[in-house]
């Protein structure tokens, strides 16, 4: 009876010690197969692969990868032909479809990336009609390209589709946070930048860039910038502490068109040591800007600087004033100033075809003013002007130039509808008067004292200006 009921048990013992063994020996066989797949086996074949795709050798230093965890793959000590080499690499794999050559990345961290971009590099195809990076952090990035460099950017993009039905379009969507440690273009350096925004169909938006420039602090609130349009808006910007030589001014941002809603300008500096000119420390607000290449500018600005010269004639104190631009309309100033002696007072307007100056009304009050030798040369350039009415009291002046040999001592005049242009002094209307006295007039070996002089020029029958 035993023996039977041993020789029934056979069966069951015999499957179970057959699945016991079976899965024994999977177990082995996984263990085996983790402990012979050292990763460093799969650089070989992933460096062919990338060579094969983009044409660059691609070398690997250490590859770390779980096959329990076939989505992530972290890779140290990369190097792209001359092109990228990195630190490390982090990559997550969300989803992908390789019969649809679609990949999908949840995350990807880039430690230290340093990229090398020439003259028509071209990016790299790869066999794929989708990619998409949810998430993109770059540390530290270093770029360098035929024009310029960036340093120490450490950024994130978010929802970046670099490749779309085929193509590449690296620029169509993406959404970017972070900070760039110092931009170099052509001319133009920038430090610690700050943006918040998304390149959306080719165009940057920001919703506020600040950063260091020009040995000052400058701020864009709603930037939107279009590279293929050259085109600039923003609702406001601010620039603090600039100092700007324009002599050397950056010419990099070829711009077609400008449009600002505000700009705030705190103690900023220009000079053109060519021309002698300067404007220092000036404080003030620019409103409406609108500017097209070809075209004329339209703005309001008002404001104050500590000094304004304009070669060795003009060197005005304390300027103040505001201006209106219109593009084919009159655009109304006024500005006062003190100079090295006396206060200067104008208003009046540029007309409408750009090429006349109106004063409507100009003071010089107890002035001192000296011409330089080369003062028609400094005035080379200047359009016509029309003083409708002119208020001189108490000036002093001295000529350095020995083709006008005057000086004047305690002089007054009045004036009205002068015109001044490039052919001498005209009447401007159907009247011009001229009242005028003095303590000494000098001209060459000629001395007048105490003089006076009334004077009024009208037209004649035919009515000529001349």
């Amino acid at each position: 009876m035993a023996t039977r009921l041993e020789t029934e048990g056979n069966p069951m013992q015999t499957a179970i010690r057959f699945f016991l063994y079976s899965l024994l020996i999977l177990i082995l066989l996984i263990w085996i197969g983790l402990g012979l797949l050292n990763p460093s086996h799969l650089r070989a074949p992933l460096s062919a692969w990338v060579a094969q795709q983009t044409g660059l050798p691609l070398t690997i230093d250490k590859l770390d990868y779980n096959p329990l965890y076939p989505n992530i793959l972290l890779a140290e000590g990369i190097k792209l032909g001359d092109v990228l080499t990195a630190d490390k690499i982090y990559l997550e794999v969300a989803e992908g479809s390789w019969f649809q050559r679609r990949l999908v990345i949840r995350h990807l961290d880039l430690v230290r990336p340093r990229l090398t971009l020439k003259d028509g590099q071209s990016w790299p195809s790869f066999p794929l009609t989708q990619l998409k990076i949810e998430d993109l952090n770059l540390t530290e990035l270093a770029l360098h390209w035929p024009d310029g460099q960036l340093g120490g950017v450490s950024l994130h993009l978010g929802n970046w589709q670099p490749v779309q039905d085929g193509q590449w379009q690296p620029l169509q969507q993406l959404g970017l946070t972070g900070r760039i440690g110092r931009l170099r273009w052509h001319n133009l350096t920038l430090a610690d930048l700050e943006l918040d925004g998304q390149w959306q169909a080719n165009r940057l938006q920001l919703e506020r860039l600040s950063g260091k420039g020009l040995e000052g602090y400058f701020s864009l609130e709603q930037l939107s910038w279009d590279p293929a349009q050259a085109s600039l808006q923003a609702a406001s910007a601010r620039l603090e502490g600039n100092r700007l030589d324009l002599d050397h001014a950056p010419q990099v941002l070829l711009l077609r068109q400008l449009q600002l809603g505000s700009l705030t300008l705190e103690d900023i500096s220009l000079s053109q040591a060519s021309t002698h000119r300067a404007l220092n420390r000036f404080h003030g607000q620019l409103e409406q800007i609108r500017w097209q290449a070809g075209g004329q500018p339209q703005l309001r600005i008002k404001g104050e600087a500590d000094e304004l010269a304009w070669g060795s004639l003009w060197q005005l104190e304390r300027p103040k004033g505001q201006l209106e631009l219109n593009a084919g309309e009159a655009s109304p100033f006024r500005l006062d100033a003190g100079l090295w002696e006396g206060q200067l007072s104008l208003t009046g307007q540029r007309e409408a075809d750009g090429q006349t100056l109106t004063l409507e009304r100009a003071s010089l009050d107890k002035g001192r003013v000296e011409l330089p030798a080369d003062w028609r040369q400094q005035l080379a350039g200047w359009p016509p002007v029309v003083l409708r009415r002119l208020d001189v009291g108490q000036l002093n002046l001295l000529s350095f130039d020995d083709s006008l040999p005057l000086s004047l001592k305690g002089g007054e005049l009045f004036a009205t509808d002068l015109r001044l242009d490039d052919q001498g002094v005209h009447r401007a209307g159907e009247r011009a008067r001229l009242e005028a006295n003095w303590l000494e007039l000098a001209y060459g070996g000629l001395v007048a004292r105490q003089g006076e002089l009334a004077a009024e020029w009208l037209a004649d029958a035919s009515g000529s200006n001349s």
